[in-house]
């Protein structure tokens, strides 16, 4: 009798330490897959997590009718700064833009890194119009900051192409049409906001 009470105690011990393990063992996969999604320089959503958040947000629009803007942004000459600097430099021009982003942004909107030197912002429910506004005003507050970096302090500008998507219109084209707008902001001489004319 009391080696079976012994082995219920063990029984109920070990399912308790089953649990937490399983505990723990979920915990840290959400967290290993909240490591996987962010950008290890600037802390935001990485190309691939943009991409699926951007596929929800489509879906969703599609199935009310509404729309959204994109914006790429892209450092004019970052390859000076991290010449000049260091790519550490070029590492906290990206951070310290990402976080500018994240501070003037509205909470529901979505921030990305698209690639090096580019960030990517996703607008719900935004017309043209206003997205370019939103790309203006960040445009304006990047243009006066100052960036530090050890001894040294630098300003730099960005550029910026706004797109929008619709319906019909897949969301690599949505992106496609930001960063042909970017391209032609950056031709253009940078530091300037450029719209798309409509899908």
């Amino acid at each position: 009798m009391a080696v079976f009470f012994l082995f219920l105690v063990l029984a109920a011990g070990s399912s308790v330490i089953i649990f937490r393990l399983k505990k723990k063992i979920a915990s840290l996969d959400k967290t290993l897959r909240n490591i996987s999604r962010k950008d290890p320089v600037t802390g935001v959503l990485n190309r691939q997590a943009f991409l699926e958040v951007m596929e929800v947000e489509k879906e969703r629009c599609d199935r009310t009718h509404k729309i959204f803007s994109i914006i790429v942004a892209d450092v004019d000459r970052l390859k000076d700064v991290n010449t000049g600097f260091g790519t550490q430099a070029g590492d906290a021009v990206m951070a310290g833009s990402a976080a500018i982003f994240r501070k003037h942004l509205r909470v529901y909107d979505i921030l990305g890194r698209w690639s090096g030197d580019e960030l990517i912002i996703l607008l719900p429910e935004t017309n043209i119009a206003t997205a370019v506004a939103c790309a203006e005003k960040l445009r304006k507050i990047l243009e006066s900051e100052k960036f530090r970096f050890h001894e040294s302090e630098f300003s730099v500008t960005m550029s910026f192409g706004v797109g929008i998507c619709g319906k019909t219109v897949p969301v690599r084209e949505c992106i496609r049409e930001a960063d042909s707008q970017l391209l032609m902001a950056k031709q253009s001489g940078g530091n300037r906001v450029s719209p798309s004319t409509g899908l």
